[in-house]
């Protein structure tokens, strides 16, 4: 996935999603952030309000951001590489609609593992309302990227996240459309 070419409609739509999901940062938080982006956007605006944050994409560089920030170069394939119940929150924005559909509940349950108790995982997907915009906007009027769009694998209705999320032993407890109804809010939890 291409995520190094991030221009200002980008960046708008990455504020619209942080102002969404940032309310799920508390103080003291250990976040890991899934399919962080080479610009690891969400990170470097929560930094200051966590105890520690990692990044994981197959697009970066492994690198420290500052003291409480990792960086990790990483293609997910079965098993992420971190202990049982070691976050507090996991962050997947933008991420969901990549994965291919045979790998949706592993990747769920490999998240619920390495999740702490009561812990949350915080995703925002796009829709099936939002597919023929997203669409519009990357062929036609080629204002956003081509490449991230054609990778993406499904658009999720709330009834397609209580699908996966009973699967994968998690609850649904949160679920919201916002951008229009083109991209959607969903909190799981163990």
């Amino acid at each position: 996935m291409e995520t190094k070419s991030f221009n200002k409609l980008d960046e708008f739509i990455a504020n619209w999603r942080l102002s969404k999901v940032k309310k799920y940062v508390s103080k003291g938080d250990t976040v890991l952030d899934f399919g962080c982006g080479y610009q690891a956007y969400f990170l470097n605006n929560i930094k200051n309000e966590i105890l520690k944050g990692v990044g994981i994409d197959s697009d970066i560089e492994a690198h420290s951001i500052n003291e409480n920030i990792e960086l990790v170069q990483f293609n997910y394939q079965a098993r992420l590489p971190f202990e049982d119940n070691t976050f507090d929150k996991i962050f997947l924005l933008a991420v969901y609609e990549h994965i291919p559909l045979d790998k949706t509940i592993p990747l769920l349950l490999e998240l619920k593992r390495i999740l702490k108790p009561n812990g949350k995982i915080i995703l925002t997907i796009p829709t099936p309302n939002g597919k023929p915009v997203l669409e519009f906007m990357a062929y036609k009027l080629r204002v956003i990227s081509i490449v991230q769009i054609s990778d993406h694998v499904k658009y999720y209705a709330k009834e397609d996240m209580l699908e996966d999320s009973k699967k994968a032993g998690l609850k649904l407890t949160f679920h919201e459309y916002f951008q229009l109804g083109w991209n959607s809010l969903q909190v799981l939890e163990k």
